[in-house]
């Protein structure tokens, strides 16, 4: 898990996780007005904004720092 963590931890995984996130969001938008669609969003959303400020929330649970400046 690391070797993943160290890689989104630099420019190409930031902006990586900002297209993806962006992208997952907007998918979500198009899904449906349901449930799914919201959550869908919302991770979509959580993504992209982890990725603009160089942070990861599940890093933590894997024992590896937050901030993504400690990772690199």
């Amino acid at each position: 898990m690391s070797s993943l963590a160290h890689q989104i931890a630099t420019p190409g995984g930031r902006a990586f996780r900002v297209v993806v996130g962006l992208a997952l969001a907007v998918a979500g938008l198009l899904l449906s007005t349901g449930w799914i669609a919201v959550v869908v969003v919302v991770l979509g959303a959580e993504i992209a904004v982890g990725g603009a400020l160089n942070v990861c929330i599940l890093c933590p649970i894997f024992g590896l720092p937050f901030a993504g400046r400690e990772l690199a």
